[in-house]
């Protein structure tokens, strides 16, 4: 009676995994590893688009997650773009990032990325972006697409924050807790005379400023 019980609690566990595994199968769940493996597939199709002959490799550095930070034709290739949009480096640029934007930021709806200055040195054009997130500028957060005078890619430096899952999924609040004068209050308070001297700020927020 015993071994006929811990036969049944044996299979009743491996049907119950098995379920498991067709269900998330069934309804879609994808693998954790499966976005990164279309990251890696999608930068082969990248490298693959490069015109010219060197030899010199393709320079890259990635992020853990398979996220660009830095790419690089060798000298005398670059990457294409549509012929269309190979006239002016704005539109190169712009049609690149639209192109490959997966390869350097998890797709997210917040997500946007601004042209802050070009700035153009004999045949070199350098596009830099800032990255918005909900209208608002990610601080520190830019990347630099370099167009050459036959309007294709020679290189991308990004620095940017590539998840945003923490702020999709709203673990992070965008309502402030105070309105811009009490903070300017705070802010000048914590760094000015009346924060050594030990005197209290007009406004406190519970936390010493």
């Amino acid at each position: 009676m015993i071994q006929f019980n811990a036969k049944a609690w044996v299979l009743l566990v491996t049907l119950t995994t098995l379920l498991t595994v067709w269900t998330n199968i069934s309804f879609g769940q994808e693998p954790v590893n499966d976005a990164r493996a279309k990251r890696a597939l999608a930068l082969q199709e990248l490298l693959s688009s490069i015109e010219g002959v060197s030899k010199e490799p393709t320079r890259t550095f990635k992020t853990k997650e398979g996220y660009l930070r830095f790419i690089g034709a060798a000298p005398a290739t670059h990457f294409t773009v549509e012929q269309s949009n190979r006239g002016i480096a704005r539109e190169a640029a712009g049609a690149f990032l639209e192109q490959w934007r997966n390869l350097l930021v998890k797709e997210s709806p917040s997500v946007e990325f601004s042209i802050n200055r070009i700035n153009t040195h004999e045949s070199q054009s350098y596009v830099r972006h800032k990255q918005m997130y909900a209208g608002l500028e990610v601080f520190g957060a830019e990347m630099i697409i370099q167009v050459n005078g036959q309007g294709g890619i020679d290189a991308v430096m990004s620095d940017i924050m590539h998840d945003t899952e923490f702020l999709d999924t709203d673990k992070l609040s965008f309502i402030p807790g105070i309105d811009a004068l009490k903070a300017q209050d705070n802010a000048i308070c914590r760094y000015s005379n009346c924060s050594r001297r030990n005197r209290p700020c007009r406004y406190s927020n519970g936390y010493g400023f």
